[in-house]
């Protein structure tokens, strides 16, 4: 009798110690095969040009947030670190160095306002420009570089002003509206961000974070309503 009391008295804890290493385990390991693929991204968010960085903001975070969803499965999740660029030379320079030395993003989106093919790296100690650990894919409302000048490490996007208007165009609008509260003030623009950052999704999912070969096969990639979720 004795004997087995003092059996169970050891028992229990040893079994409440192995169920809280079981479960542990089980936890951080269901942590880690979650793969984070995270990108980075400088607009403007303060200043007289804030609305229509914010807007890009707005469309490239609810592009993820569907991207997010439909990568459940696949133990992937798309993040974004965002840095103000303040539509100036200076503060725009501070927050590329930023996200590429402090936080270790070599690919980063390049919002209205931001061209860095005008900012950099005239002012910068790095040289940022054709450097091949470094990528940036530009979204401009401004006219388009000659080609020839436009660093072999940059993927220019320009945003249309006008835009024939459809279902998708009507759902854009729509989830925007439902989440912000507002109407997206340049529409075609917004679904062309949208597109080409579910475009670049599908890349990042084919290759993971390689942005060299990303740049490469981005303008190829043929797109369709199934990565266009509301």
């Amino acid at each position: 009798m004795n004997f087995s009391l003092k059996k169970s008295k050891y028992i229990q804890p040893l079994f409440t110690v192995f169920c809280v290493f079981l479960l542990s385990t089980l936890f951080f390991t269901g942590c880690a095969s979650q793969k984070e693929i995270k990108i980075g991204a400088i607009t403007s968010l303060t200043g007289d040009n804030a609305s229509a960085g914010i807007e890009f903001q707005r469309i490239v975070n609810l592009a993820i947030t569907n991207i997010n969803k439909t990568w459940v499965e696949k133990e992937k999740t798309l993040s974004i670190q965002w840095e103000d660029g303040e539509c100036n030379t200076e503060a725009a320079n501070t927050a590329v160095l930023k996200l590429i030395e402090q936080d270790q993003l070599n690919l980063i989106l390049d919002g209205p306002c931001q061209d860095t093919t005008a900012l950099w790296p005239q002012e910068t100690d790095m040289d940022i420009d054709n450097n091949d650990d470094i990528y940036f894919l530009i979204f401009s409302q401004t006219e388009k570089p000659n080609i020839k000048d436009l660093p072999s490490n940059h993927l220019y996007f320009d945003l249309p002003q006008t835009i024939t208007e459809g279902d998708f165009t009507l759902r854009l609008q729509n989830a925007y509206r439902e989440i912000y509260g507002q109407e997206i003030q340049n529409l075609p623009a917004a679904a062309r961000i949208y597109t080409e950052i579910c475009r670049l999704s599908m890349a990042l999912d084919s290759e993971g974070m390689n942005p060299k070969k990303i740049i490469e096969i981005l303008p190829e990639i043929s797109i369709n309503n199934d990565i266009l979720p509301f």
